[in-house]
């Protein structure tokens, strides 16, 4: 009799594992159809994209000093390790042929401020005589026109009634000359005046007597036809003077030419002159070496009484006589990889820790992006050096130093994680989380950094966007698997 009751226990056992199983898998089935969604809300904040590189930190400045000129080292004011300030004295040297150079750069310049005196001189007296000899050319052609066309007229009603009037005047002073020189002689015969005025009333008559035989010419004269032989003559006279007009001009032309080349010629041979005198004072100013900026001496090559031998720019071959570096002018040299180099422009803003001091950012700007590139283990970077805009203390050169330089930054913009964006035929895409449901909604995005993306179109403030789905719990106790939208990755948390 205890057998079938056992039995029916047994089966009513059975039963409610077995219902327990039932519902069991109902309620996971019904879990599965309702999946748990990852979310995130779009919000206003700061973003900033920007590219990191390693590098070391350098003096801003840093000049390898060389002497200008061979000689020795007479005296040495400072030592590796002092600060000087610009322009203070580091070291004196001894030159003798720069002295002799300077000496006679002198003598050179004054020979040509002679030389350039006498061409001044001979400029100004040749253009004078020329101007003199050329004004009278002009005069002299002037009047051998005038002659020329006095003989072709002949004269005129003036000119003679002018010779009429010479010719009467001077036999009516004849005249009178003779009734004084009769009434004299009387006088002398009879001894009543003196020889001497008997002399004067006879000089008085030939000399009135010479006027009417002048004046009687005159008149006969322009009472003449022209003679052709004159004619000739006088025009003969016009061509020359007109020749001699024109090789005036020429000279007056070319004396200014030849002149003004020569004056040209000494003046830029004295400002040669100049210039070599003061390249052989700078010369001799640069025996006394100073500092070109404030700063501290590295290494110094030379002592006291050592020879040094010139170095041109360009053609360091030696070793330089003093290195200074600038106290207060720090860089950063870095490498950065080629996609990220195309990005960075000078003047962009960067932000500098330096791992001997990790709390604490400095600030600085591109100052040059190199153009040569670097390749080590088939990666290829390209120089960059970023100026700090602060210094400190403790700055040492070749220390390890992070960059972070800021290609763009925006405040203020709706930003997503980039977790939240997928791609579907080129257009940036997001699933919007609505009433239970998700909606696949197109964005326009905007510039990256940090994990974040900018949104700038498409979404609002606050919107619920899907990131991924949180599966139910499996079996064994296991925790929950997370689908996060990312193509082709699947993320167990």
């Amino acid at each position: 009799m205890r057998r079938p009751g056992k039995l029916i226990i047994l089966l009513a056992v059975a039963g409610v594992l077995a219902g327990g199983w039932f519902i069991r898998g109902v309620m996971t089935r019904k879990s599965a159809r309702n999946p748990q969604y990852v979310t995130t809300r779009v919000t206003r904040g700061t973003i900033m994209s920007a590219v990191d590189a390693t590098g070391e930190l350098k003096h801003g400045r840093q000049e390898y000093i060389y002497w200008e000129v061979t000689g020795t080292v007479t005296q040495l004011l400072v030592s590796p390790g002092d600060t000087v300030r610009e322009g203070q004295l580091l070291a004196r040297l001894e030159s003798q042929a720069a002295r002799d150079r300077l000496a006679d750069a002198r003598d050179s310049l004054e020979i040509a401020r002679i030389k350039l005196a006498k061409a001044e001189e001979a400029f100004q007296t040749a253009r004078e005589d020329a101007e003199l000899q050329y004004e009278r050319a002009k005069a002299d052609l002037a009047a051998a026109v005038l002659r020329l066309e006095e003989l072709k007229e002949g004269p005129g009603a003036p000119e003679l009634e002018t010779a009429r009037s010479n010719l009467r005047a001077a036999e009516r002073t004849c005249r009178t000359a003779e009734k004084e020189f009769a009434l004299n002689k009387q006088l002398f015969a009879e001894g009543l005046i003196a020889k001497k005025e008997y002399d004067d009333s006879l000089q008085a008559l030939e000399a009135a007597r010479d006027q009417v035989t002048t004046a009687r010419l005159r008149l006969e004269e322009l009472m003449e036809p022209p003679d052709e032989k004159e004619l000739a003559m006088a025009g003969a006279a016009v061509r020359q003077a007109e020749i001699n007009l024109l090789l005036a001009e020429r000279r007056l032309e070319t004396v200014e030419t030849l002149r003004y080349e020569e004056l040209t010629a000494a003046r830029m041979e004295y400002r040669k002159q100049q210039r070599v005198l003061a390249e052989a004072e700078e010369l001799v100013e640069s025996l006394h070496l100073r500092a070109p900026f404030t700063g501290l001496v590295l290494t110094i090559n030379a002592a006291e009484g050592e020879e040094v031998v010139a170095t041109s720019r360009g053609q360091e071959t030696f070793l330089p006589f003093m290195i200074l570096a600038s106290h207060d002018r720090w860089e950063v040299q870095a490498y950065g990889n080629e996609e990220d180099v195309v990005k960075i422009a000078l003047g962009m803003p960067a932000e500098i820790v330096l791992l001997a001091k990790e709390d604490r950012v400095f600030t600085g700007r591109v100052s040059s992006v190199g153009a040569e590139a670097r390749v080590s283990s088939n990666i290829v970077t390209y120089p960059v050096t970023v100026q700090m805009e602060e210094s400190a203390e403790f700055f040492r050169p070749g220390m390890s130093a992070d960059l972070l330089i800021i290609i763009e930054q925006k405040e203020d913009v709706l930003i997503l994680p980039q977790a939240a964006i997928t791609k579907r035929g080129g257009r940036s895409m997001v699933q919007v989380l609505r009433n239970g449901k998700i909606v696949p909604v197109p964005v326009e995005t905007g510039i990256t950094g940090n994990g974040m993306v900018e949104i700038r179109s498409g979404l609002d403030e606050g919107a619920e966007v899907v990131t991924g789905v949180r599966e139910a719990a499996a079996p064994g106790g296991r925790p929950p698997a997370v689908r996060v939208n990312i193509p082709g990755i699947r993320i167990r948390r």
